[in-house]
C-alpha cells in the first residue's frame, strides 16, 4: 500500500493528523517564547536630573554630591557614576551581581531620590 492511497482511503484521518499538527504548532508559538526568554532583572538603571540654566559646578555641588552619596548608603549597590553638564546631572547605577530581587533595590533608590530631592534647588525639575 502506496502512501498515496492511505491519503485517499483514510480522509478524515489525515485531516485530523494536520489539524492537530497545525495547532500544536499554533500552541507553541505563544508558550515556546516565555520559556526560551526569560525577563531579565534590570541590574542597570540611569536617573536624569535636569536644572535649567544650572552651571555643572553648581550641579555637582547642589545635586550630583548629595545624591550620589545618598545612593552610596543602598548596600546592594555596586557602583553610582556621576556627570554633570549644563543644565543636566546624570548618575548611572549598577546593582551588585548576587541581587536576585532588583524591585526591593529600586524601592530603596526611589526612596533616596525622594530624600535627596527634597534639597535640590528651586526650579530643579521632576529626576526621571
Amino acid at each position: 500500500m502506496s502512501l498515496g492511497s492511505v491519503v485517499f482511503k483514510q480522509k478524515r484521518l489525515v485531516f485530523l493528523a494536520t489539524f492537530s499538527i497545525t495547532l500544536l504548532g499554533f500552541l507553541s508559538l505563544f508558550a515556546v517564547p516565555k520559556d526560551e526568554d526569560p525577563r531579565l532583572p534590570d541590574w542597570f538603571g540611569t536617573i536624569v536630573v535636569v536644572l535649567p540654566g544650572g552651571d555643572v559646578a553648581k550641579l555637582d555641588e547642589m545635586i550630583a554630591k548629595p545624591l550620589h552619596e545618598k545612593l552610596r548608603e543602598i548596600d546592594e549597590l555596586k557602583t553610582v557614576e556621576a556627570s554633570s553638564r549644563a543644565g543636566v546631572v546624570t548618575l548611572v547605577i549598577e546593582m551588585k551581581d548576587s541581587i536576585k530581587d532588583t524591585k526591593v533595590v529600586w524601592d530603596k533608590v526611589r526612596r533616596a531620590l525622594d530624600e535627596a530631592k527634597a534639597d535640590f534647588p528651586n526650579g530643579t525639575l521632576e529626576p526621571k
